[in-house]
C-alpha cells in the first residue's frame, strides 16, 4: 500500500500499530529453479535474497523442525 506520508508499507495477517511491525525472513532453499540451494535472508527494501549460507540443508531444517517434512 502506498501511503503519502511513509511510502510504500507491507501489509502483514497479523495485527500492529499501524501494520508497521519489524519482520526478518530467513528461506530455506531447496529445490528452486534458478536459485542455488542454501540458507537466505529477504530483504524487503530492496525485494531481493541474500545468500547466507551455500548448501543442501535438508538434514539441519528437519532437526530444526523436529523431523516435519
Amino acid at each position: 500500500v502506498d501511503s503519502p506520508l511513509w511510502g510504500p508499507l507491507l501489509l502483514k495477517t497479523s495485527p500492529s500499530g499501524g501494520a508497521r511491525h519489524p519482520a526478518e525472513v530467513y528461506v530455506v532453499v531447496m529445490n528452486v529453479e534458478g536459485v542455488a540451494p542454501g540458507l537466505y535472508h529477504y530483504d524487503h527494501r530492496h525485494h531481493r535474497l541474500s545468500l547466507l549460507r551455500a548448501g543442501r540443508l535438508r538434514r539441519q531444517m528437519l532437526r530444526l523442525a523436529v523431523g516435519q517434512e
